[in-house]
């Protein structure tokens, strides 16, 4: 009896610590700031995540009470709104003292704009709408993912380009674990005549191959930017590479 109260109450000591003191005492990296940090490591919040070119605003997290007597940590997070800049989400993050980190049942959204300005594009362009992740589950390994499985969709997708506003419909695509690379993978059902596959073998490198071969679906207002692609091959197709 006395050992379990002692161990309840360095856990519920521990836990209602200020969240700003224990997070003042942890070595970020250098590509990690963080700003406005309120309420205690049980319950807290932080105004701006900021993680290389990508602000975060309004993070929130609650730890789930039954993974302590586990000893486990499951963190339920959230992010964002309506009254916030940037991307909006929620995950579930566990295996944060084991080192065997994994997120479940995350999800994301965020402005297409943000994402597109973010690609080397071989033309100046814009978009809207907005991009939707849905990642049931992911867990870090080497080099980036032991396990990943999701999709990424931009319903009514639009760009504008050469001063025209183009629809693309809808475009999705896939995620997956290769080796160890994150894997997101085009579908090839869209009216771009679009194959890309992209790796991520580490969160700062991507590369990746594939084509685009316009079709009859292909958007006219587009055609324009065929040429600072590159030359069609015998197949009609425009080989992508990153």
């Amino acid at each position: 009896i006395i050992t379990t109260f002692l161990l309840a109450y360095i856990v519920f000591t521990i836990a209602s610590l200020p969240a700003s003191q224990v997070v003042s005492r942890i070595a970020l990296p250098k590509n990690i700031q963080i700003a406005g940090v309120n309420g205690s490591i049980w319950n807290g919040n932080l105004q701006q995540l900021a993680v290389d070119n990508t602000v975060i605003n309004n993070v929130t997290w609650q730890i789930n009470p039954s993974s302590l007597w586990r000893l486990s940590l499951v963190v339920d997070a959230q992010f964002g709104g309506n009254r916030f800049d940037g991307p909006v989400g929620k995950a579930t993050v566990s295996g944060l003292i084991s080192q065997q980190v994994k997120v479940t049942d995350a999800e994301i959204s965020v402005a297409a704009n943000d994402v597109v300005t973010q690609l080397p594009m071989p033309v100046p362009i814009t978009a809207s709408g907005m991009v939707n992740l849905v990642l049931p589950e992911f867990e870090l390994g080497k080099p980036v993912c032991q396990v990943a499985k999701g999709t990424i969709d931009w319903k009514n997708a639009r760009v504008s380009a050469f001063q025209e506003e183009i629809s693309l419909r809808d475009l999705n695509a896939n995620l997956g674990c290769e080796q160890g690379a994150l894997v997101v993978e085009i579908n090839p059902q869209n009216i771009l005549g679009l194959e890309f596959k992209a790796y991520v073998r580490n969160f700062k490198k991507v590369s990746g191959t594939g084509h685009l071969k316009p079709g009859a679906n292909f958007p006219q207002k587009l055609k324009p930017a065929l040429p600072f692609i590159g030359r069609a091959d015998s197949q009609g197709r425009y080989r992508l590479k990153k």
